[in-house]
């Protein structure tokens, strides 16, 4: 069985005020740890790390798909060639689709 999140539980656990108090400062010290965890730090510069690396995924995968496409479209009568950039195209496409999800 899963465990949930420890602050979530006590949530659930207590109710006084007091309580809610302490877990209100709780939260508010993970999500800092959290911050700092999320952070890159230069002499002059800090970023998030999660929007840097995205960022830097998208980029390159729009400098891909933009040669792929080029490619396709100037070299349409080179079957040897076409048969590389649809793979590319496709697995770059394939990677930012997600995946169909069954309902029940």
């Amino acid at each position: 069985m899963e465990q949930g999140s420890p602050i979530l539980e006590a949530i659930r656990l207590h109710h006084t005020k007091q309580d809610l108090d302490e877990l209100k400062e709780a939260v508010e010290i993970e999500r800092n740890v959290i911050d700092v965890e999320n952070q890159w730090k230069s002499c002059c510069l800090v970023v998030d790390r999660r929007a840097v690396l995205f960022f830097s995924q998208l980029s390159i995968s729009l400098i891909v798909l933009t040669l792929c496409v080029y490619n396709l479209v100037v070299h349409h009568d080179n079957c040897d060639s076409n048969q590389l950039y649809t793979g590319l195209l496709t697995m770059i496409i394939g990677v930012w689709i997600d995946a169909p999800k069954m309902r029940k």
